[in-house]
């Protein structure tokens, strides 16, 4: 069984590690756009797209704030709070944000590609749309299940 230390420790392994992915995707969609490349490498939606891309990634930065600060009442043995509750609102919220924005995207591009058939742009805008979605609806669930285990924990407190 995993103590507490050892869940904050990869929970911020795992939140690094998404940031950096992030991170590099948002600094190679840059110098692509000022270099024109990303003309070729999106098919020819090109430096748009680099913006849509760039805009996508702060949702995904304010849901790693939020689940870093989750991490740090988790190392304080105060998982259940209300704090938590409130972070991973929080994150159901900036996925459902970062999953809406995606499904237009997708339709954007559908749209656009009505006469060259579907394109992996599409494809890939759905794809991690429905992921937020799934993400978002866990977030949700979960934000309950803390809330409710949170008024336990301080029913339990205040008893003793």
């Amino acid at each position: 069984a995993m103590n507490q230390n050892g869940l904050k420790t990869w929970l911020r392994v795992g939140i690094v590690f998404f940031g950096l992915v992030c991170l590099a995707a948002f600094c190679l969609l840059i110098p692509m756009s000022i270099m024109g490349r990303s003309e070729t490498l999106f098919e020819g939606h090109g430096t748009l797209l680099t913006v849509f891309a760039e805009i996508a990634v702060i949702p995904c930065i304010l849901a790693m704030i939020s689940a870093w600060k989750i991490t740090i009442e988790i190392g304080k043995d105060n998982s259940f709070s209300k704090e938590n509750v409130k972070n991973m609102k929080h994150i159901a919220f900036y996925s459902l944000a970062e999953g809406t924005y995606l499904l237009i995207l997708s339709v954007w591009f559908a749209v656009k590609s009505l006469d060259k058939g579907i394109d992996g742009l599409f494809l890939a805008a759905l794809l991690f749309s429905l992921i937020s979605g799934a993400v978002a609806l866990a977030a949700f669930c979960l934000s309950h299940l803390i809330q409710k285990a949170a008024k336990i924990k301080e029913e339990n407190d205040s008893i003793v």
